[in-house]
């Protein structure tokens, strides 16, 4: 299982005075565990005292806890109040201007004729036979619960399993005292009518806890019908979205964006914040939830970005591709927004969307803005088909998707010296992969491939602890404290549950005090606006971790980097260092960087040093600490040992 795969659940359930019930109490927090084991993030629940606990009812087998299944019939024609409430229904329906406003006014009107506690329709998905809600009205006090049905297997649900066999509505009946109701005349049903697609049930219409018409199933008979129709007829509305805006977002789309974004720059705006979404999965969505399900995603991720970003430029640039301009406004006012939006997005449809942003109030313009957006948006990982995954590598090859699911990695040690005595300073920790017959795979064969299939932040997670585990045995032997240095990808550092997990990780191992684990991240994970990554990297901080910068130099960064990014070191990039003792410009490139480094309380450590000369010429810049082939190349973990750590046992 992965880290991110896991969630923290905590429910709880009170008595009155001393007079609590605890074997209904324990009831009660065990439905709430069930309810919401399949949430979409960490959270705690303590609902109303007046929650009726039941929907997980539907999960129970037929004569448990005393509840029994039967076939509802319809015994009788529409009565006069139930021809009111189609009347009343049809009519709603063709004066709604959208698909979700004509549905969500059926099942409120429903509802409230039923004195239902929810109503909802789920569709069944053909391949995966999982259910996702589509459409739910809930009654006044009660929990949404979409976030929680929606991708759970139809094996939970022996209800619903009949429903599908039977090809018939099923209604369960119950006492309500398994529920924990204990009020004289409390019931409780749960009715399941079979939607079809020609013969074959695709989805049910669902009517929880009805109080009144429980056992009258004519008027949802007499409704079924013009729901699928009016899905059909919402279908055969759409049209091919214009130039300017879609029919189905009424957003601006990708040519409006072109038109206006190289004209919102900082020259005119103050500040400006960019969000970029996607739904990298669209197409396979569409084919395995069905269209209707699809284009139920899109309108409501429009309408989400509306109701959070207000009058924010809001661009649809692509078919499942989002882009807001948020302009004047302070960071935090936007990154609450921007929290806001992805948890909203998140509950409804967890796994499936992608969201990055960045800010800025300096030089900058909206172009670049969304690009780093989008950059950022790429490294948060989303789940995958895997049965859509292809085997595209040859059997001799180095499998990465095996070896990411077997661990086949392990950790070297490249030693950082201080150049005056020659002493250990630290180490920097670096992966190898192990392929089927036992060779070593250096880095350059997996490291991109993993990038661009989201898996890196798996491996660089799994470094992380490898490399504590390392250090608690150094620890358990005896050996000197070592400060190491673990390389995560900027893909890792913007995925929103990072953070999360690397304490998680951090807590298995008590005895190694957070300072002496320093994050190293590339000069490239700068390339995003100062005000973005100085807010991760503060975030990160706030729970006493490092950073170090590697590859500085490379891309030849902006020095101001240093007055708004805290960095534990900064590791100078070869390509200062190998002309440097020839190189006039290169020398007081490096002195620069010293001292800036010792004015702001950083380290700077030279990278790739292979000789003498490049040695001499920068303990005259000033810079103390280096690694590189000169001293050692990186090490497995018993060499790193033998020639560092055995002769200064402690």
């Amino acid at each position: 299982m992965k880290l991110d795969d896991i969630r923290f659940i905590a429910c709880a359930v009170l008595g009155q005075n001393g007079n609590a019930d605890y074997d209904l109490l324990l009831s009660r927090v065990s439905s709430l565990r069930g309810i919401y084991e399949n949430a979409a993030m960490d959270m705690v629940v303590f609902p109303d005292m007046d929650e009726d606990w039941t929907w997980s009812g539907i999960s129970k087998e037929d004569g448990a806890d005393g509840i029994s299944f039967s076939r509802l019939e319809a015994l009788h024609s529409l009565t006069p109040e139930e021809h009111a409430a189609v009347f009343d229904c049809l009519t709603f329906m063709l004066n709604a201007r959208t698909l979700k406003i004509s549905m969500d006014g059926v099942l409120r009107r429903l509802g409230r004729y039923y004195h239902a506690s929810r109503i909802y329709i789920l569709a069944l998905s053909e391949k995966r036979r999982t259910v996702t809600m589509l459409y739910e009205w809930t009654s006044r006090r009660k929990y949404s619960i979409q976030h929680i049905l929606s991708g759970m297997t139809l094996d939970k649900f022996p209800l619903l399993q009949r429903c599908m066999k039977e090809k018939a509505p099923i209604i369960t009946r119950s006492s309500g005292e398994s529920f924990g109701f204990r009020e004289e005349g409390k019931f409780w049903h749960y009715a399941a009518f079979p939607l079809f697609s020609k013969t074959e049930v695709r989805g049910f219409f669902c009517v929880e806890n009805a109080q009144k018409h429980s056992d009258e199933p004519a008027l949802i008979n007499a409704m079924l019908p013009y729901l699928k129709q009016e899905q059909e007829r919402y279908r055969n509305m759409s049209a091919p979205l214009p130039l300017v805006h879609g029919v189905l977002t009424r957003l601006p789309n990708l040519r409006a964006y072109l038109d206006i974004v190289d004209s919102l720059t900082s020259d005119t705006f103050s500040s400006m914040g960019a969000l970029s979404l996607d739904v990298p999965n669209f197409s396979a969505i569409n084919g395995n939830q069905g269209y209707d399900y699809g284009r139920e995603m899109l309108s409501y991720i429009a309408e989400t970005l509306s109701d959070v970003f207000g009058k924010a430029y809001l661009f649809r640039t692509w078919d499942a591709e989002f882009v807001v301009l948020y302009l004047n406004t302070i960071m935090e006012v936007f990154v609450s927004r921007c929290t806001r939006l992805r948890t909203m997005l998140q509950r409804r449809y967890p796994g499936q969307i992608r969201i990055g942003y960045t800010w800025a109030d300096g030089i900058y313009n909206a172009r670049n803005l969304v690009k780093e957006a989008r950059s950022i948006m790429r490294c948060e990982t989303v789940w995958k088909d895997t049965g859509e995954r292809l085997a595209f590598l040859e059997e001799s090859r180095f499998d990465v998707q095996e070896a990411t699911s077997r661990g086949d990695f392990i950790v070297y040690f490249q030693p950082k010296v201080d150049m005056r005595d020659g002493s250990l300073a630290g180490a920097e920790t670096l992966v190898r992969g192990i392929d089927r017959a036992g060779h070593i795979v250096p880095p350059g064969q997996f490291i991109e491939l993993m990038e661009k299939d989201g898996t890196i932040r798996d491996l660089d997670l799994l470094m992380l602890e490898k490399v504590m585990e390392q250090m608690s045995e150094w620890k358990r032997l005896g050996f000197p404290d070592v400060n190491v240095s673990v390389n995560i990808s900027r893909f890792t550092l913007f995925n929103p549950t990072t953070l999360a997990s690397i304490l998680a990780i951090q807590s298995h191992f008590p005895e190694i005090p957070p300072e002496r684990v320093a994050l190293e991240i590339t000069e490239t994970a700068g390339d995003v606006e100062k005000a973005t990554l100085a807010s991760v990297v503060d975030s990160f901080r706030e729970y006493g971790l490092r950073f170090d910068l590697d590859d500085f130099g490379s891309h030849y960064a902006n020095m101001s980097i240093f007055s708004n990014i805290r960095f534990h070191a900064i590791k100078l990039d070869r390509t200062l260092i190998n002309d440097l003792p020839g190189n006039e410009i290169s020398r007081m490139l490096v002195e620069n960087i010293v001292r800036i480094c010792r004015n702001f309380n950083m380290s700077c450590i030279a990278e790739g040093v292979e000789n003498r000369q490049q040695e001499a010429a920068l303990l005259a810049a000033g810079c103390t600490y280096a690694q590189g082939y000169y001293y050692a190349r990186p090490l497995p973990v018993k060499r790193f040992e033998d020639q560092y750590l055995r002769q200064n046992r402690a």
